[in-house]
């Protein structure tokens, strides 16, 4: 769980947890939607959006303090529903916000060099930067993953 924070620009201290149950209930076959991991403890909570029912832990998505009622991922709260990640241009799935206005999944991130998380003094939250330099880094390559010309193109490295 602790990858989606190597790409990060700040300090991980911001980043706290909390010995608060979720509100939402989570059978033993739940895993999250970022690591893939279905272990949980008090202090990283698994947690279920309540408007797309993605799941993800608390350290994976960055959420310090569980609320009380409902719980709602970026783009929920947001009212995006149909967020598209920029990077796949796929939608559903943890996705941030990025510093350009648009989403891009967590794990799209990790695998994209050009992409970090840098955060956001007004806001108070972390955003997802780079994007504009992995556009022009990467607008002539083939997709190694899906082998296309769309959104930001993976490539694997020999």
């Amino acid at each position: 769980t602790q990858s989606t924070w190597a790409n990060i620009e700040q300090p991980k201290q911001s980043i706290q947890k909390t010995k608060k149950q979720p509100t939402n209930v989570l059978n033993e076959d739940t895993v999250c939607s970022i690591c893939g991991d279905g272990d949980s403890n008090d202090s990283n909570q698994i947690l279920s959006c309540d408007g797309c029912f993605i799941c993800v832990h608390q350290d994976c998505y960055g959420v310090e303090k569980i609320p009380k009622g409902e719980w709602r991922c970026r783009p929920c709260a947001s009212g995006c529903q149909d967020a598209e990640c920029s990077v796949c241009m796929t939608q559903n799935g943890a996705m941030y916000d990025t510093v350009e206005g648009e989403w891009v999944h967590l794990f799209c991130m990790e695998v994209v060099p050009e992409l970090y998380l840098k955060q956001n003094q007004t806001l108070g939250l972390f955003q997802i930067a780079g994007l504009k330099n992995a556009r022009k880094n990467r607008s002539t390559l083939t997709c190694t993953v899906c082998d296309k010309k769309v959104g930001i193109c993976i490539q694997c490295c020999e």
